[in-house]
């Protein structure tokens, strides 16, 4: 038997049978692709892929390594990316900085900036707007479209305060209760998709309408379920609206996807975020082992990485790093399993220390010992610094502006697609 220590210092045992691969050395859960082979006979040359020494014998239980290669976290959204056909899935993951907040107009949130960029690169269509929910949960002067670019929510229903145990991405569901419960969508396309939570009864029941077009009745079952779709032809592309109503017992909405040439092509983005979410929001949630798994994103941005939890001193950074990491797993126990960007938002210093002790840099630091194969870190800790100097910043001194959310957006497609952007990639870790 045969001990072999790699460049990392793992190691391993094999018996010798010519070359033999030592088992082990190469998984996906590995920072590195370490593949190990030891040679059990001199006159055995190895003619696998090396750098050096690729066609000299070895001596007996002398180990061979192939040179550490960083695996490509990115790996699996790259591929999708290679064939729009396939129809590449993004998902975002956040809070505020994500969902919008400190920007003036929805689409200048850097996700709606990133979303089309990364199609437009593509030479894809515009597309329609993706995933819309009923409501967006921003507020005040700089966000003032939280209600208008949604559902336009009217009537006696309930809206999603618990959101960490309700329906919907983002947990931005909302319940009709009688006939005066509606919300319109005004969209911009040819095609939509009407999501609901089923289970509530055989006597639940909507109705939905587009534009003038006749009233149809969605009837639901007793099976409880999320993410369920109607599939919804809007006619030729342009402004249209959809109206959803309460018709019997208590439907429960999730919002709509709406597509603008790009049903069957492009890019899909897929909005789970909702201002003030702490880092344990979705955790085991329907709406991550139901809704997730359906959607089978080829990327995930996660923005919801402790912002809250350091504001509102909810948790200590070592439990901020525990949250984020089960958020990890749960992506990488999909059956495709997506590559993971982690956006590691700027100084948000107010206060600079919170209740517990801690400062943004202790969260950071708790942040940035992820090591997982398919993670790319994008640190605007780092690449921002802590003046408030840049622009950047909404008056609050917490949330991003226009510009700040253009300036992600671009640092984002930098990392995804380099040729969308003149900084260098390598400058964001």
């Amino acid at each position: 038997m045969i001990i072999a220590v790699n460049s990392r210092g793992d190691t391993q045992s094999a018996s010798p049978l010519g070359w033999t691969e030592v088992p082990g050395f190469e998984s996906a859960a590995a920072t590195y692709a370490d593949v190990a082979y030891i040679a059990t006979s001199s006159t055995s040359a190895f003619t696998g892929t090396w750098t050096q020494n690729s066609s000299q014998p070895y001596t007996i239980g002398v180990m061979a390594f192939k040179p550490d290669v960083p695996l490509d976290p990115l790996a699996q959204w790259k591929t999708a990316r290679a064939t729009v056909a396939s129809i590449p899935k993004v998902l975002v993951v956040g809070d505020s900085i994500a969902e919008g907040q400190g920007a003036s107009v929805k689409t200048n949130r850097w996700q709606d900036i990133l979303n089309g960029a990364l199609r437009t690169n593509a030479g894809l269509p515009a597309g329609g707007a993706g995933f819309v929910p009923n409501y967006y949960a921003v507020a005040g002067s700089s966000s003032p479209w939280g209600n208008t670019a949604a559902g336009n929510l009217t009537g006696t229903l309930n809206t999603d305060y618990d959101y960490e145990t309700w329906i919907g991405l983002g947990g931005r569901g909302v319940q009709l209760n009688d006939t005066t419960a509606t919300e319109t969508f005004t969209v911009y396309g040819d095609n939509a998709e009407i999501w609901y939570a089923d289970g509530y009864g055989s006597g639940t029941s909507f109705k939905y309408q587009i534009d003038s077009g006749s009233v149809i009745t969605v009837t639901y079952t007793s099976t409880y379920s999320q993410g369920l779709v109607v599939p919804v032809a809007l006619g030729s592309v342009g402004s249209h609206t959809i109206k959803i109503m309460w018709n019997a017992g208590t439907p429960s909405p999730e919002g709509i996807y709406v597509y603008n040439g790009d049903k069957t092509t492009g890019i899909h983005f897929y909005d789970h975020t909702h201002s003030g979410a702490t880092t344990d929001a979705y955790i085991g949630s329907d709406q991550d082992t139901i809704i997730i798994p359906k959607i089978a994103p080829d990327l995930a941005i996660i923005e919801l990485v402790g912002v809250n939890d350091f504001q509102n001193s909810y948790c200590a950074p070592s439990q901020t790093l525990i949250n984020v990491q089960a958020a990890i797993t749960e992506l990488n126990a999909l059956t495709k399993v997506p590559s993971i960007v982690l956006l590691i938002p700027y100084a948000v210093e107010s206060p600079t220390t919170n209740t517990l002790g801690y400062t943004w840099a202790d969260y950071v630091t708790q942040l940035l010992t992820i090591t997982e194969s398919n993670v790319t870190i994008v640190n605007l800790y780092s690449l921002w610094g802590t003046s408030n100097g840049t622009g950047y910043y909404d008056s609050d001194g917490i949330h991003p502006s226009d510009a700040g959310h253009a300036q992600i957006a671009s640092i984002l497609a930098g990392v995804l697609d380099p040729m969308l952007t003149s900084l260098p990639w390598f400058g964001f870790f």
